[in-house]
């Protein structure tokens, strides 16, 4: 009964660690395409000056928010985002939206598959 009860024990630690690392990624993520999604309206309304004061925004606010997402995530994946949103501002302002975008997908796709669910676990 003893090791059924530490094992239980270490079960429910480390189904709280893992909501623990869901609910951050989760956060952090949001804060990264909050600007993101301001610069696609900026995009949209033909204001491409205040497109890349969101984009050097997004640009900080991943600077601030990588190491955490860093010891959560796979490197390959923020990585990729890190070099995505490092070519923004040197990215063409008919293929910006387009950019966004797909930076915007790559965020939600990493706070989905980083989810406690079985058929990420399996």
């Amino acid at each position: 009964m003893k090791y059924f009860v530490i094992g239980l024990g270490i079960l429910c630690l480390l189904v709280g660690l893992c909501q623990y690392g869901e609910r951050e990624i989760a956060e952090r993520t949001h804060r990264i395409a909050v600007p993101l999604e301001m610069t696609l309206t900026a995009i949209q309304s033909g204001n491409a000056a205040q497109a890349q004061t969101y984009i050097a925004l997004a640009a900080h606010v991943w600077r601030e928010n990588e190491a955490a997402l860093a010891s959560l995530i796979n490197h390959d994946h923020t990585n990729r985002i890190g070099e995505n949103l490092a070519q923004l501002p040197r990215t063409p302002v008919h293929e910006l939206g387009w950019a966004v975008e797909g930076l915007l997908k790559q965020l939600r796709d990493l706070a989905e598959m980083e989810r406690v669910l079985w058929k990420n676990i399996l």
